[in-house]
C-alpha cells in the first residue's frame, strides 16, 4: 500500500528523575517525547542544498536512559523544559514494562519497527506500506498538528516475529534497535494484543544518499542547531489540507485514497512538510550519530 500517513502519537515530555533531577530511567509508564541533543547531519532545505554536519538539538522518542545536560526556561507548554542526551544501554533486566522506542532515529537509517502494526489481535495496513510511503509522526496541541519526524520508507525491511531470535547479518538491526525496541518488545511490555506475540516489520527508513530514487524524499526530524545561542523551539505546526487532521489524536490516517497509487502526489506533499519545517526556521536533520553507550 502506497500511502501518505498522518502518525498520531503522545505530546507530553518526559521529566527527568525526581530525585536526581539530571537523570532519566528507562520509561516504564506511557510514551513520552524528549527534547534531545545529538551529533549528525542535516540540509537546510528539501532541495539539492548540501549536507552539513554538526551539534543539534530537536524532538522525538527516546524511551531509554537519558542525562539531563540542561534544565531549560520554557514559557508555555508547547516549548521544552528540558535537554535530554540519550543514553545507549542494555534494558535493565530486573524492571517490567519497559517502554521501547519508536520510530528509532539514530544510527545509519530512521527505523520503524512496530507501534500500531496490529490493533487488538489484528494486523493494521501500517505492515503493508511500500517503498515510497511516507509517516509523519506528530502530536496534536489544541487544534494543531505539530510534527517531530518524518520517516519516509525505502525497499529495506526485516520481518521478525517476537518469540524469535533477532536475524543476524542484517542491515536494519544494530545493538542500538536490539537493545532500545526489539529485547523491550520480546518481554511483551508494550504490546497491543494483550501479551501475545507479535508478527511485525522492521521498516528502514531513506536516507539523504538514496533521496534521488524517491523523487528526493529523505527521512528527517526538525532540528535547532545548539550553536546559535537559542536552545529550545516548538514542534514545528504541518498544514495540509484534507491530508493532515489535527483532530486526529489516535489512530493513523492513511490517506490512501487521495493518493491512489500517485507517487508525484507523495514527493509534493512531502516538499510541502520540509518547506513548512525551514519556514519555521529549522533544519532537516536527516542523520543522528549513535548515543554513547553507558551500562547502567
Amino acid at each position: 500500500m502506497l500511502a501518505f500517513v498522518q502518525f498520531p502519537h503522545p505530546k507530553d515530555e518526559a521529566k527527568p528523575d525526581r530525585k536526581t533531577r539530571s537523570t532519566y530511567d528507562w520509561n516504564c509508564g506511557k510514551h513520552h517525547r524528549r527534547f534531545m541533543q545529538a551529533s549528525g547531519a542535516y540540509t537546510t532545505s528539501g532541495d539539492s542544498s548540501e549536507s552539513q554536519s554538526g551539534e543539534f538539538c530537536f524532538w522525538g522518542e527516546w524511551e531509554g536512559h537519558g542525562r539531563c545536560v540542561e534544565q531549560l526556561n520554557s514559557q508555555d507548554r508547547e516549548s521544552p523544559n528540558y535537554l535530554c542526551k540519550p543514553i545507549l544501554s542494555r534494558p535493565p533486566k530486573d524492571r517490567t514494562g519497559l517502554q521501547n522506542t519508536d520510530p528509532l532515529v539514530f544510527g545509519e537509517r530512521f527505523r520503524y519497527s512496530n507501534c500500531r502494526q496490529y490493533s487488538g489481535k489484528c494486523q493494521t495496513q501500517l505492515r503493508n506500506l511500500e517503498p515510497g510511503s511516507v509517516i509523519l509522526y506528530g502530536s496534536t496541541f489544541v487544534d494543531r498538528f505539530v510534527l517531530d519526524t518524518v520517516f519516509v520508507v525505502s525497499d529495506k525491511r526485516q520481518p521478525w516475529r517476537t518469540n524469535r531470535e533477532f536475524p543476524r547479518n542484517n542491515e536494519l538491526i544494530d545493538d542500538i534497535l536490539r537493545d532500545t525496541t526489539l529485547k523491550p518488545l520480546q518481554n511483551k511490555t508494550c504490546s497491543d494484543t494483550g501479551g501475545d506475540y507479535q508478527d511485525l516489520v522492521i521498516y528502514g527508513g531513506v536516507t539523504y544518499a538514496e533521496r534521488e530514487n524517491y523523487g528526493g524524499m529523505f527521512s528527517f526530524v526538525p532540528a535547532q542547531l545548539c550553536s546559535n545561542g537559542t536552545i529550545g523551539f516548538k514542534r514545528p505546526t504541518i498544514q495540509l489540507d484534507g491530508i493532515v487532521n489535527p483532530e486526529s489524536t489516535r489512530a493513523a490516517r492513511y490517506n490512501k485514497d487521495v493518493i491512489r497509487g500517485d507517487k508525484e502526489k507523495i514527493h509534493q506533499l512531502w516538499r510541502e512538510v520540509a518547506d513548512q519545517v525551514v519556514t519555521s526556521d529549522l533544519l532537516l536533520a536527516h542523520f543522528l550519530s549513535p548515543p554513547e553507550r553507558k551500562d547502567l
